[in-house]
């Protein structure tokens, strides 16, 4: 149970550190950001609509054919779903803990 809730909180801390990074992110990096936001929309989604205003905030409003691109990516969808498989073990109450730091 704490490996579940350390793995979230590491999603947690890596985020903002990927956003103030000077350079540009890889489509690895932005798969793995966006997994976090969908994770945290699904896991508490209340607040479905502030976690949307943090993802466009780091990731850049894109329009939809943009973000349509990216997520057909291949580094994209290997960085989602190295993502999305960390997650997937953390409990619904953690989850929503865990998110509630993004916040």
């Amino acid at each position: 149970m704490k490996l579940r809730v350390a793995v979230l909180l590491c999603a947690a801390a890596l985020i903002p550190q990927l956003a103030l990074a000077d350079a540009p992110h890889t489509r690895l990096e932005v798969g793995m950001m966006q997994a976090v936001f969908d994770f945290c929309s699904k896991a508490d989604p209340k607040n479905d609509k502030r976690f949307d205003q943090k993802a466009r905030a780091l990731l850049g409003n894109r329009n939809d054919h943009d973000r349509d691109d990216s997520q057909n990516d291949v580094e994209f969808k290997r960085g989602y779903q190295i993502m999305e498989s960390l997650l997937d073990k953390v409990r619904k109450a953690d989850a929503v803990k865990g998110c509630a730091e993004f916040l």
